[in-house]
């Protein structure tokens, strides 16, 4: 039950997070993502693991910062094809 609740806390600070980046407001996004982020690696929730990765890359990319980004995406795609996770 535990991790059902963090998951949920993810998932809202993780939606919250991606409303901001479609806003481009990237700076605002960051810190709801590093929370969700964090909670997350204490769940060991791999899956939300690599959709926060994902959303810290769009961050990055959003930002300017194309190689920072391609590094975040990297990371979740790693997790997301030992996860079976299908993409697209």
């Amino acid at each position: 039950r535990k991790q059902g609740i963090r998951g949920t806390l993810v998932d809202a600070l993780l939606g919250t997070a991606r409303v901001e980046l479609h806003r481009g407001n990237f700076e605002d996004a960051q810190p709801m993502l590093d929370e969700a982020l964090a909670v997350a690696t204490q769940a060991l929730d791999e899956k939300r693991i690599a959709e926060c990765l994902w959303a810290s890359g769009e961050i990055q990319r959003g930002l300017g910062e194309v190689s920072e980004a391609g590094g975040f995406y990297r990371q979740a795609l790693e997790r997301f094809t030992k996860l079976d996770v299908p993409l697209g």
